[in-house]
């Protein structure tokens, strides 16, 4: 190497071995299992093998952690999956350790089932967009629903009545208007 030059690989094609992402993969999908037990850990490579994606499939597909390939392809004792794991579990408010069904009792959980992580570090725009975006999926798939009803008043306006329905039937919603 170089003076000046970094020690890490930024172009994830320069990666100099030949399954070592899949090894990688597996390496830290056993650590997260050995450390914390039960959570149902993916690991996932992104397509080009610059970041790894990793998730407690027991809280959620969508919220986990990324890891730079460059910065991680040297941790020999997963540390960094560790932490990941363990953060992960704390913004789910879960203490790290074994996976029990007690400990997602109470927890908060989105309009679709999904538990929700604590991400009020995040930035405000970011929170809600996300927010907008979880709405906008429940719609979809018809988790939820946007009911508008509209009547004309007797001097010829027109009130708007707006409500949200989240689950269950439409047993008693006229949604007409």
């Amino acid at each position: 190497m170089k003076k000046g030059e970094s020690s890490y690989i930024l172009n994830p094609n320069a990666l100099d071995v030949d399954a070592s992402l899949a090894n990688l993969t597996k390496r830290y999908g056993e650590a997260l299992e050995k450390q914390y037990p039960g959570w149902w850990w993916t690991i996932n490579p992104d397509e080009d093998g610059g970041v790894i994606y990793i998730y407690s499939l027991r809280l959620s597909g969508e919220w986990g952690y990324v890891l730079k390939t460059g910065e991680v392809q040297d941790d020999a004792h997963e540390k960094a999956a560790i932490r990941a794991g363990g953060e992960i579990l704390e913004r789910y408010g879960i203490r790290r350790g074994k996976y029990d069904r007690e400990l997602l009792q109470g927890k908060m959980q989105d309009l679709r089932g999904n538990f929700i992580p604590d991400i009020t570090d995040a930035a405000s725009r970011q929170q809600k967009k996300r927010r907008d975006q979880d709405f906008t999926r429940a719609v979809n798939e018809g988790t939820a629903k946007v009911i508008k009803r509209d009547t004309v008043q007797p001097d010829g306006s027109v009130f708007r009545e707006i409500a949200i329905k989240i689950g269950g039937d439409d047993a008693g919603i006229d949604s007409t208007g």
